[in-house]
């Protein structure tokens, strides 16, 4: 079987890059408040892709669902089929699943501000950016369509580990292209 090559406009960005110089971002939790709305704002949602850029991005996005999120989409039934079990379920659709996890007493999912049964987002948006260039980008990337696409749940924000990740790492040094 030959290799078929790899089209990287075709990929999100974070898979290829980690965005680790990009070193302000936060995380958009989202429901869908209307799917046409939410389908005419992705069309032209500026989804950073791993194509090489000759110089880095100032700025990144990505996307990502929930199975609930892509539901919301109306994503056949057929197509949801063919992902798995665990996605399907969501992270605490299970009561088993949370105790192999740890998920248990304090850790519970009843006990979790978001992704309980019942309080999960439809979808959440990555936003990296340059140091300072943050708040700008988070504006920019709405459009005219957001406030009739999504239900904004929370903002989930993050800091600068100056390179250094919680468990030791560089960060980005896993990454098979910087």
């Amino acid at each position: 079987m030959a290799l078929r090559s790899v089209d990287y406009q075709d990929i999100q960005g974070l898979v290829r890059f980690g965005y680790g110089s990009l070193t302000d971002s936060c995380f958009l939790l989202l429901n869908i408040r209307d799917k046409l709305a939410a389908r005419k704002w992705l069309s032209q949602a500026p989804v950073s892709n791993a194509a090489r850029l000759e110089h880095g991005p100032e700025y990144a996005l990505q996307v990502a669902f929930t199975a609930k999120g892509l539901r919301a989409m109306g994503v056949p039934q057929m197509v949801l089929a063919g992902f798995s079990n665990e996605f399907l379920s969501g992270l605490s659709g299970n009561e088993s699943r949370s105790r192999r996890l740890g998920d248990i007493n304090a850790n519970s999912p009843v006990n979790w501000r978001w992704g309980a049964p019942g309080n999960v987002p439809d979808m959440v948006l990555l936003l990296y950016s340059a140091a300072g260039k943050l708040d700008a980008w988070r504006q920019q990337i709405r459009g005219p369509v957001w406030e009739a696409a999504f239900v904004e749940i929370e903002c989930l924000p993050t800091s600068n580990l100056f390179g250094v990740e919680p468990f030791g790492f560089k960060d980005g040094i896993s990454q098979p292209e910087t």
